[in-house]
């Protein structure tokens, strides 16, 4: 179970950016902030959870089932 009560909003907007772009450099440019600022909020959300919201392909990184629930559930 997701608790996204307590969820920064700052972090999960961070978040649904970067799981819409696919891309964390386009999601900073988006957000006019920097890219090593967005990789420190994403990094900041997956300690605050149990399991990993992002796994490694290659070189990108991409959402896991949990990380994309979390998105759905931020973009309500």
């Amino acid at each position: 179970m997701i608790n996204i009560l307590i969820m920064d909003y700052d972090l999960l907007t961070v978040l649904i950016a970067v799981a819409d772009s696919r891309n964390f450099r386009e999601a900073a440019e988006r957000l006019r902030i920097s890219q090593p600022a967005v990789s420190l909020k994403i990094k900041k959300l997956e300690e605050a959870h149990p399991v990993p919201l992002f796994v490694l392909e290659g070189k990108r990184k991409v959402l896991t089932r949990y990380g994309n629930s979390l998105v759905e559930l931020a973009k309500r």
